[in-house]
């Protein structure tokens, strides 16, 4: 509603509301701040109608974050339709500088003024009321920063101290420390059964060569609930499969910090397994997508026996074939060699040398793991001398001189312990190998079997004619001694 000013230009007043929290969404408290806001108004002569109400529900000012309100409200100032405006407080219009140094200037331009039903009121047109508003908002300012230091110091505590911030993780439950009237004093995070064995599950897919795609449709299909309760994708199952929290260890701004007071819930070397296997290039056995065919586009386990070239598969009449993707040098019918190249692997594997040549210990795996466990501790240890003043800087580099290559080398020794093949798996193919590889049932998982052995394939050029020539398939083993 326009109000004359006297002999000065007429009143245009607007209401602008703000809550930084409301996580049910009530809006009780930007309702009370329009209410209170209309009394004043009305005490003034002033009669605002709806359209002229701008809020923000559940934003904080402080931050930057994009406010539609407060944008719809600024952009009614700069088109002339608003030269006043009304607010509970100035902390509710502004706590970023930024913003606030933007919208003095604006309310300048405009001949505006600000009122606070609980403050003073601002006269933009004048340098003292600008002056004021910006000294004032500064102290506003400087209020929601040492509340985020406070709250950023909190969680750094309960970081070191192992405990969460925010919800429960996937993998966890929640159970609340209350007193005698059912107040909340604080919470543990403990494992949850049935998350756990999911998250375990994964793990295992992964290891067994079972691509992310796969995983995630057996997810959904089986009507498991996500990490967020929607349903699975590759990334989710991907980031669930890596976080270190997995094996117990507390992660801050990126960094692990320490351990968690969750404690861990998949083994610390079948992590160093996955981890080896989703972040390392050359180590990786599955992709995002489902490996189609067992010996395509497979350098380290087989390829073209005249020029080495890698393998694809093709159609020529009704057969699929395997064929040299270079040059086109051979071509095998691929369900014949598929067939053959797992029988060979029965047979050898069946042999009375297969358990020790194939089972291999990850007792190595595990003794570097703990040595780099043990020297991350050690690290930490020296970091808290320091910060208790019980060592000077110069002894703390010096120790972390000394242990920091000790740690990188117990860590890579622990990624090249990594088996090739679970253990448990291997033992399961040897027990039984007819059973166990028929069981495999996904092409990526004998895949990831057939390179973990050290199998090596290639594919012989062989004369025209019927029939399947098992002497054009040269298969050996150099990943084994005696093979």
């Amino acid at each position: 509603m326009m109000v004359p000013r006297g002999d000065e230009s007429p009143v245009l007043p607007a209401i602008y509301a703000r809550i930084s929290e409301d996580p049910l969404g009530l809006e009780r408290g930007v309702g009370r701040q329009i209410s209170t806001g209309r009394d004043l108004a009305s005490r003034s002569g002033w009669t605002i109608t709806d359209n002229l109400i701008f809020r923000d529900n559940d934003i904080s000012a402080l931050t930057g974050a994009h406010r539609p309100g407060y944008t719809a409200l600024m952009q009614a100032v700069a088109a002339g339709e608003v030269n006043t405006i009304i607010v509970y407080q100035l902390s509710r219009l502004w706590r970023n500088r930024r913003e606030r140094a933007e919208g003095i200037e604006l309310l300048q331009k405009a001949g505006g003024r600000l009122l606070a039903v609980r403050g003073p009121s601002f006269d933009f047109t004048t340098a003292y009321g600008r002056a004021q508003a910006a000294m004032l908002g500064e102290f506003d300012s400087m209020e929601s920063e040492v509340k985020a230091e406070r709250v950023a110091d909190a969680a750094y505590q309960r970081a070191v101290e192992g405990r969460a911030n925010g919800r429960v993780s996937f993998g966890w439950r929640r159970e609340y420390i209350r007193d005698d009237r059912g107040q909340v004093l604080g919470f543990n995070d403990v494992e949850d059964p049935h998350q756990a064995d999911v998250v375990r599950w994964i793990v295992d897919q992964l290891l067994a060569g079972v691509s992310l795609d796969a995983i995630t449709k057996q997810l959904n299909d089986r009507g498991e609930p996500g990490p967020t309760g929607g349903t699975w994708g590759d990334s989710s199952v991907r980031k669930i499969a890596l976080r270190p929290m997995n094996i117990g260890d507390r992660v801050y701004h990126g960094k692990v910090i320490g351990k968690s007071a969750a404690g861990p819930i998949v083994d610390p070397v079948r992590h160093a397994m996955v981890t080896a296997m989703l972040s390392d290039p050359a180590r990786a056995t599955s992709r995002s997508g489902a490996r189609r065919h067992l010996l395509s586009y497979s350098a380290d386990l087989a390829v073209c026996g005249v020029c080495g070239g890698e393998l694809r598969v093709g159609k020529v009449g009704k057969h699929v074939l395997y064929q040299c993707e270079a040059k086109g040098c051979v071509g095998r019918n691929q369900t014949r060699v598929d067939e053959y190249v797992g029988l060979v692997l029965v047979e050898r594997l069946s042999m009375p040398d297969a358990a020790a040549l194939f089972v291999r210990s990850d007792d190595s795996a595990k003794r570097a793991h703990a040595e780099a466990d043990e020297l991350r501790a050690r690290l930490s240890a020296a970091a808290d001398d320091y910060a208790d003043g019980l060592i000077t800087r110069e002894q703390l580099t010096r120790i972390t001189g000394q242990i920091r290559p000790k740690l990188e080398q117990a860590e890579a020794t622990s990624r090249r312990a990594i088996p090739g093949v679970r253990p448990d798996l291997m033992r399961q193919m040897i027990a039984d190998p007819e059973a166990t590889w028929q069981g495999l049932g996904e092409v990526s998982s004998r895949h990831a079997l057939l390179v973990g052995v050290g199998m090596f394939v290639r594919i012989l050029p062989t004369g025209r004619g019927p029939g399947f020539n098992p002497d054009a398939i040269e298969i050996t083993w150099p990943g084994i001694s005696g093979g």
